[in-house]
């Protein structure tokens, strides 16, 4: 890959992932997954990982209201970019 900077890396990565819903008896449901990717390399020092946890509330048959909560963390992110950026988001979905 290479930087805005010009700078070119390679790294190889592991991966992990995972996943879990939890559904409610109002069928309402939760849901949170977790991605991490260290460096095979530098496994302290190189890493990336994604939380994201989200409640979802069904208001009627084709009616959904998502309250999300996500992190995102790079140990060595790329020229000018932040650490970890994290968000809060409420989402209406209709479906046809």
């Amino acid at each position: 890959e290479e930087s805005l900077l010009g700078e070119e890396k390679s790294t190889d990565r592991a991966s992990l992932y995972i996943n879990r819903n939890v559904s409610f008896e109002n069928d309402s449901f939760f849901s949170g997954s977790m991605f991490f990717q260290p460096s095979i390399k530098d496994f302290n020092e190189d890493y990336k990982y994604s939380i994201s946890l989200s409640y979802n509330i069904p208001v009627s048959e084709n009616f959904l209201i998502k309250f999300k909560i996500s992190e995102s963390f790079d140990n060595d992110p790329p020229d000018l970019a932040e650490k970890s950026d994290q968000s809060f988001s409420t989402s209406f979905n209709y479906s046809f």
